[in-house]
């Protein structure tokens, strides 16, 4: 993990105000036939803010749709790790060192433990800008923080399905750029799943990813 901290730094610097611009730019809503996000209201555009909005609402609105679609960039830090390691034909070293089992079981914990930095800074920076705009007097704290927690566990397992999918990409075709513009083409795609905010879709992913993953290894020598 020091590996990816210290090398792919940037990359996490980059990303992480990036996906909180995309929840600002979440649809808050609709006022005399004109859309406002979440940006246009803290920036004051509405004018008077209607009563029954509130923190709740607002961070809903913004991690949504967007952010879903675009969750692939969260993968970056770790499938350029993968993608730096397989071009310098370290991955067979490692075989050797500390055979399939281990090295596959370290590169899941990276891609959760990558994806889980990128995913809980994000979310709570987005709670925290809501709650202190909007407070919670239409729905509660309790009910606010509730629902920023289950937001991020299923953003998380989301995003580690996605992280999974893009490394098996690399395993197939190692061409960064490709590989995760091609992971954000089928997330669009597949959008009226992820949507729903089901752990099915995601788990379903990582199981399918799991599968090729080990069809790819039968027949390819280079695959650890």
């Amino acid at each position: 993990m020091n590996c990816i901290l210290k090398k792919k730094i940037v990359l996490y610097i980059l990303i992480i105000p990036s996906l909180v611009f995309i929840c600002l730019m979440g649809n808050l809503l609709v006022d005399s036939g004109n859309q406002y996000s979440v940006m246009d209201v803290l920036r004051g555009s509405l004018g008077v803010l209607p009563n029954n909005i509130d923190a709740t609402m607002a961070f809903y609105a913004g991690v949504s749709f967007w952010v879903y679609i675009l969750l692939p960039i969260a993968a970056l830090p770790f499938a350029s790790y993968i993608s730096d390691e397989r071009k310098s034909r370290y991955i067979l070293f490692e075989k050797i060192r500390k055979g399939t089992l281990r090295h596959v079981l370290l590169r899941l914990a990276l891609a959760f433990i990558s994806n889980a930095v990128i995913n809980l800074t994000f979310i709570m920076s987005y709670a925290v800008i809501t709650y202190c705009f909007f407070g919670t007097s239409v729905s509660g704290e309790e009910i606010f923080w509730t629902g920023v927690l289950n937001k991020f566990v299923y953003v998380q397992i989301y995003s580690f399905s996605l992280s999974v999918l893009t490394a098996l990409c690399i395993y197939i075709y190692n061409d960064l750029l490709v590989d995760i513009s091609l992971v954000i083409v089928l997330n669009y795609l597949f959008r009226n799943f992820m949507g729903r905010d089901e752990l099915l879709y995601p788990v379903t992913v990582i199981f399918i990813s799991g599968i090729a993953y080990m069809v790819m290894r039968k027949l390819r020598c280079d695959i650890l």
